[in-house]
C-alpha cells in the first residue's frame, strides 16, 4: 500500500536525527492528529496512524476523526518477529529490553530504558475495538 503514515515521533526529527524532547509531546501528538484530519480531509483511501498506543484513550481522538470522516478503523499491532509476544499474547519485555539494547548501540537518542519498557507493558490495554476506544477516557 502507498498509504502516508503519521507519526508524533516525525515531530522530533532533526537534520534526519531523532531529537525527544517529553516537554514537547503534547505539541507532537496536536501536530500529528492535524496532519492525520488533514489527511483524512483529502479522502485519501487508506491512512496509517503509527504510534505507541498503551492505553484506548490515547487512540481516541484517531477513532473520532475516523467516524468523523467515513473512514474504517483497523488495529495493527506490531508482529515482526515471533519473539515479540509471550505464548499468552503478552508482550515479551525481555525481548523488547533486548531489541531496545541493540538499537541504543546504533543511535543513544532513541534511548528507552527497561523500566520504562515494563511500565508501558504494565499499562498496555489489549484488543482494542471501536467502541472500547471511543468509550475510553483519560485517567485523570
Amino acid at each position: 500500500t502507498n498509504a502516508p503514515v503519521f507519526s508524533s515521533d516525525d515531530f522530533f526529527m532533526r537534520n534526519g536525527k531523532y531529537q525527544f524532547d517529553v516537554k514537547q509531546l503534547n505539541s507532537a501528538h496536536t501536530w500529528n492528529q492535524k496532519r492525520t484530519e488533514d489527511a483524512m480531509s483529502k479522502n485519501l483511501p487508506v491512512i496509517i496512524v503509527d504510534n505507541t498506543f498503551t492505553q484506548f484513550w490515547e487512540i481516541k481522538s484517531y477513532a473520532e476523526l475516523a467516524q468523523q470522516y467515513g473512514y474504517q478503523v483497523e488495529f495493527k499491532e506490531p508482529n515482526w518477529h515471533e519473539d515479540l509476544h509471550n505464548p499468552d499474547g503478552t508482550w515479551n519485555v525481555d525481548f523488547l529490553a533486548k531489541m531496545q539494547e541493540q538499537s541504543n548501540r546504533k543511535d543513544i537518542n532513541k534511548s528507552l530504558p527497561r523500566n520504562i519498557i515494563e511500565r508501558m507493558v504494565g499499562r498496555y490495554q489489549y484488543n482494542p475495538t471501536v467502541e472500547s476506544v471511543l468509550q475510553a477516557e483519560r485517567p485523570f
